[in-house]
């Protein structure tokens, strides 16, 4: 595949799209058709793939994840009515900040032991109470 297969392949889609689908609901229909030319272009440019973003706040690990995730979840949030938007937007910034804290805790802690595993190996070179001499 080549770069102008790929921008004709979208071209013919968004056109599809456009021809059938109601133009207050074009943006989100259209999404996966760009997600996709993305992908693929990354792919035919030779370019490192994004990684997947997590389904779940849950499974992020990072901070960097849990932001994409934070973010993709905000993106989703555009398909719901303004007047309905509030408390779905409220729930979600709780379930990042909550998530944030508990990576942010995990790091420091991962941190901590990784500190305390250097200390050890020093202190693990010389013999402990050894004292007769």
């Amino acid at each position: 595949n080549t770069t102008s297969q790929l921008r004709a392949w979208r071209k013919e889609h968004e056109a599809q799209l456009k021809a059938y689908v109601p133009k207050a609901y074009q943006k989100p229909a259209l999404a996966p058709i760009e997600k996709e030319y993305k992908t693929n272009l990354r792919r035919i440019e030779g370019k490192a793939m994004e990684e997947p973003v997590p389904t779940s706040a849950k499974d992020c690990k990072t901070v960097s994840p849990l932001k994409a995730w934070y973010k993709t979840q905000q993106a989703q949030l555009e398909y719901v009515p303004k007047e309905w938007r509030k408390m779905p937007a409220d729930s979600l910034e709780k379930e990042y900040k909550k998530n944030l804290a508990r990576v942010r805790a995990e790091e420091a802690a991962n941190a901590t032991e990784a500190l305390k595993e250097e200390g050890g190996e020093e202190e693990g070179g010389e013999e402990k109470g050894g004292g007769g001499g």
